[in-house]
């Protein structure tokens, strides 16, 4: 994964009679693959890009010596193979592939809500305009969240409503994608006067965002406590009941 480090040891056991010459291990590493100097027993493997040489003492009979290599992708680095070589003097080199496989970065998740009063309360039945916008890197289904009962909800993207403990919740049929918007107009019961505010919460993947708005007593409009956060009103379909 770019970034963050993985390990490559080789052990080289000395099988003859007598200690070897000295040993040298090549490592080529692709494009995008770099090594950070180690120290293993006697073996000292230098840091780099392209083509690493390692060369340690020789072995004794029946022993062993072992090359660490650490390597790190950089961004942008992609899948590939690194080759290589072992070989002590008067012995033929033994080659070794290792594949490579770069983990992508983790995506980023982020989201958005607006929430404020439809106008024309109290002519008609009171209503929110909601608006989640993806701001984040990933695809997600999006839930949506109200601390009041809803018993309408109007939305061009399919949702799926329920209602439980005095709260209702929506959650998106499919992902939502980077930088699109998910529009909404719910539909609540007329409040009382010191209940009016409902908060409206968005959760998108691990991203999390809310929002407060105000339902106004008389028949216009107030703005939302939030005056940073009022969506245009949203346009909707014919609506959907929670269950």
């Amino acid at each position: 994964m770019p970034g963050r480090p993985a390990d490559i040891v080789m052990t080289v056991r000395n099988t003859g009679g007598r200690t070897s010459g000295p040993v040298t291990a090549v490592l080529r590493l692709p494009q995008g693959v770099r090594a950070v100097a180690e120290r293993a027993l006697a073996v000292r493997c230098p840091g780099g890009a392209g083509t690493i040489t390692c060369t340690g003492a020789g072995i004794p009979p029946g022993e062993t010596a072992s090359f660490s290599f650490t390597v790190v992708a950089d961004p942008g680095a992609r899948d590939g193979v690194i080759t290589g070589s072992v070989t002590a003097e008067g012995v033929t080199p033994t080659s070794f592939s290792i594949p490579v496989r770069v983990a992508p970065p983790a995506l980023k998740d982020a989201v958005r809500v607006l929430a404020a009063p439809r106008p024309g309360f109290p002519h008609g039945e009171p209503a929110l305009d909601v608006r989640v916008l993806n701001t984040g890197e990933s695809s997600e289904p999006v839930t949506i969240s109200f601390d009041r009962l809803v018993h309408r909800v109007a939305s061009a993207t399919p949702v799926d409503c329920t209602r439980a403990h005095e709260r209702s919740t929506c959650t998106t049929r499919g992902p939502l994608a980077p930088g699109s918007t998910l529009a909404l107009v719910a539909y609540t019961h007329p409040p009382g006067w010191e209940d009016r505010s409902i908060t409206v919460t968005a959760v998108l993947g691990t991203a999390k965002d809310s929002a407060v708005a105000w339902i106004p007593w008389w028949s216009w409009s107030v703005p939302t406590n939030r005056s940073d956060r009022t969506p245009e009103p949203g346009s909707g379909t014919p609506g959907v009941h929670p269950g």
